[in-house]
């Protein structure tokens, strides 16, 4: 069902920062037998988890 990842990131447990990672609910997806589409990407990994990653996100997506 296309609904069932906001189903898992709504019940997945939170991390030590109180965030919620989908790719660890995509994991679950897969592990439970769903199939997945994606698309590999090739650049930067751009980490908003905390405010310092927020800003540099920021600055790096205003370049394009």
């Amino acid at each position: 069902m296309t609904y069932d990842i906001f189903n898992k990131l709504k019940n997945q447990k939170k991390g030590k920062g109180g965030e919620i990672h989908i790719t660890d609910s995509i994991r679950k997806l897969l592990n439970d037998g769903h199939k997945i589409i994606g698309h590999k990407f090739s650049g930067k990994y751009l980490d908003c988890g905390t405010m310092n990653g927020y800003i540099k996100s920021s600055m790096e997506i205003s370049k394009l």
